[in-house]
């Protein structure tokens, strides 16, 4: 029915300051597991998923192959720190206005089932 992975997995979370997001409570999670089925184009996976924690929105943002099987726990930590970084100076704040946006029109609007 299922199994548990063996891979090695750990979870970083980045809380964002309001004066950079727009809002408060807003937070980045990079979630990193080894890749041993996909070695040829790195050893870790990257996911990173935004969380705006008043509201419960979890949104998967970008994620990507990195690094070397010999990296240090803290190589791959400060990788991790410069592409959250990046995703943090690059209109983050846009990110999170048109989150907050969908989530309003989805509350709005909730679904109606037909009738049959």
């Amino acid at each position: 029915m299922f199994e548990k992975s063996a891979t090695n997995y750990f979870v970083l979370r980045y809380d964002i300051s309001e004066e950079i997001a727009g809002e408060k409570n807003v937070s980045l999670y990079a979630e990193i597991n080894d890749t041993p089925e996909i070695p040829k184009d790195g050893a870790y996976q990257l996911d990173i998923f935004i969380a705006i924690h008043p509201i419960g929105i979890r949104e998967y943002v970008v994620g990507l192959i990195f690094g070397e099987k010999s990296w240090s726990r803290a190589e791959i930590e400060s990788f991790v720190d410069s592409i959250i970084e990046g995703q943090v100076n690059n209109g983050f704040d846009e990110l999170v206005k048109m989150l907050l946006h969908c989530s309003a029109v989805i509350e709005a609007h909730p679904y109606q089932p037909h009738e049959h």
